[in-house]
Order: structure tokens, then sequence, then C-alpha cells
């Protein structure tokens, strides 16, 4: 998990952490707070989208903002 530098927890205004999630043919995006225990799965990347790990982890980070 890596923590994101401005989305917030809209339920406490933490600062979120993100992560992804090998699933079949990409990756899923998981958000949390470790202050109050929220988590949502934020999307979905397809491997197809992507060139490379340092592609998933900026679109990963980019989810975020619906935060």
């Amino acid at each position: 998990m890596v923590r994101h530098d401005t989305a917030t927890c809209p339920d406490c205004d933490s600062l979120l952490w993100f992560g992804t999630k090998s699933e079949g043919n990409g990756w899923a995006v998981y958000y949390e707070c470790t202050a109050c225990g929220f988590e949502r799965r934020a999307g979905r990347i397809a491997m197809a989208d992507v060139d490379d790990r340092d592609a998933v982890w900026e679109r990963a980070e980019g989810m975020g903002e619906q935060f």
C-alpha cells in the first residue's frame, strides 16, 4: 500500500492509502483509510491499457481523485 498525497477519506478526512491486486488480465485498485477503516475498490486497470507496472501505479493514483 502507498499513501496518496491528496486523496482524503470521505468519512474522516485522513489521507488514504492505495494498492493494486492482480486479477486475471488486469489489476483491481483499492483505497483504504488506516484511521477509520474505510475501504473501497476504486476501479480496475486492464493489462491491455498499460505498458508497464509504473503506468499501473500512475493510473491507480489517479483513481484517488474520486475521493
